[in-house]
């Protein structure tokens, strides 16, 4: 295989291994998040409202 060829695909697998990092990062972002919903949404909504004007 060509020295240019292998460059390349060393380039590229470090491309895929910043978005396989993005990706994960993003995952761990959005399950925080949907916790966070799911636990709101087991709550009554007053608790919530006054929640959230104490910290508005």
């Amino acid at each position: 295989m060509p020295e240019g060829e292998v460059e390349l695909l060393v380039a590229t697998a470090k491309q895929d291994v910043e978005a396989a990092r993005q990706i994960s990062y993003w995952v761990q972002r959005l399950l925080a998040a949907y916790d966070a919903r799911s636990q709101l949404a087991g709550m009554p909504p007053a608790v919530v409202l006054d929640a959230m004007r104490r910290r508005g």
